[in-house]
């Protein structure tokens, strides 16, 4: 009977060894999926991290670049104004030495037969101013056009900028959906 008990007890004893076994072997095999899991989910964030750095670094140069076309178009803007102004302001000067020439010109009429000769002069006089007045309406359209230009560039510089900003938001927010980092690929290699 003491036998038998022995037996009892060591088939008891290696149930609850071989129990226990599988028990550790059960732990130890989901401790080493949560650590894969864990190591899995470590490079992923590190591939966003990278992303992300990536990202903040395509945006300081695309912020440097529009910081330095601005003060390129300021520069720009500035002189135009300068040239404008001049143009303006030669251009009425002219304007009014055209009006006082053609005045004198009347006068001159008046005093026809008395200085007919000063006539022919204050003619040609005449037709040079009025071809500077011509020159210089011309030069005052182009800078208007240069100016217009210059417009249209700093629209088409806003609508990249906000392009770009569009852009980035769009790339933050593909970073922090799992699988993003194809559609940053596919977005990088655009």
């Amino acid at each position: 009977m003491q036998e038998s008990s022995i037996l009892i007890y060591s088939l008891a004893a290696v149930g609850i060894l071989s129990f226990g076994l599988l028990l550790f072997k059960l732990r130890s095999s989901f401790i080493k999926s949560l650590y894969d899991k864990i190591n899995t989910q470590e490079q992923q964030q590190g591939k966003l991290i990278n992303q992300l750095a990536a990202a903040k670094t395509i945006t300081k140069n695309l912020e440097a670049t529009i910081a330095n076309q601005s003060k390129q178009i300021t520069e720009m803007t500035t002189v135009n104004t300068k040239h404008t102004d001049k143009l303006s302001k030669t251009y009425l000067e002219h304007k009014k030495l055209l009006k006082d020439i053609q005045s004198f010109a009347e006068n001159k009429r008046n005093l026809e037969l008395k200085v007919k000769s000063l006539e022919l002069q204050l003619e040609k006089a005449v037709d040079i101013k009025e071809q500077e007045v011509n020159r210089i309406e011309t030069s005052y359209a182009k800078v208007n056009h240069s100016f217009e230009i210059l417009q249209k560039s700093n629209d088409n510089l806003r609508q990249e900028r906000d392009f770009y900003r569009d852009e980035f938001t769009r790339l933050r927010q593909g970073s922090a959906v799992v699988g993003g980092d194809d559609r940053i690929k596919h977005i990088k290699s655009a």
